[in-house]
């Protein structure tokens, strides 16, 4: 079962660091994986569905690791042989990840976003 983001903190988050430039509009992602892949060690890769960016915004993704899972990197790609970046890569906590992805370009493209997981086992309290 996945953890659901929550998007109050995820929203002021945005706001705080100021994210966003003037005039630019950022589009808050829902995703959900597709695939996910076993590394060994307890490591994990999901693979989640393509996400449409429009041209010339910003979207911002949420990456939530499944239950007792811990997030340890993520990354992604993009259509089309046109730049485009990452604004923001950082773990919002132990089992979310957050992309900002900015496509510059006058085309819409598709954004395929990846994330590294590792098991997580809780120490009982002694």
């Amino acid at each position: 079962m996945k953890n659901k983001p929550d998007h109050k903190l995820l929203s002021s988050l945005v706001a705080k660091k100021g994210l966003l430039g003037k005039g630019k509009k950022m589009k808050l992602i829902r995703t959900s994986s597709s695939t996910s892949e076993c590394l060994g060690g307890g490591f994990r890769r999901v693979t989640f569905d393509p996400i449409p960016i429009d041209p010339h915004s910003i979207i911002f993704i949420p990456l939530v690791a499944a239950a007792n899972r811990a997030v340890v990197s993520a990354g992604w790609s993009i259509t089309g042989a046109t730049s485009a970046w990452a604004t923001d890569s950082f773990p919002l906590s132990a089992d979310t990840w957050i992309i900002n992805l900015e496509n510059p370009t006058g085309a819409a493209r598709l954004v395929t976003p990846y994330l590294i997981t590792k098991r997580f086992v809780r120490k009982a309290s002694k």
